[in-house]
């Protein structure tokens, strides 16, 4: 826990070496970027912050429910 607040900033899709982003238990709002899908992920965790509107599908389909609640 960072007890970071805002928005996930759309600029991390433009970090093409990034492979696990764990942002979970923060208050985190808004929406997940579109871009965020882009990347080749091994670990991607935005679970218990204050998300709001749809799951990229390639995120959703890649990672289990539980890392988006």
């Amino acid at each position: 826990r960072n007890s970071l607040t805002g928005l996930i900033p759309p600029e991390f899709s433009r970090l093409s070496q990034l492979t696990a982003l764990d942002l979970s238990e923060n208050n985190l709002t808004g929406t997940i970027p579109e871009g965020l899908q882009f990347l080749t992920f091994t670990v991607f965790n935005v679970s218990f912050n204050n998300l709001s509107g749809q799951v990229p599908t390639v995120l959703g389909s890649r990672f289990p429910n539980s890392s988006f609640k």
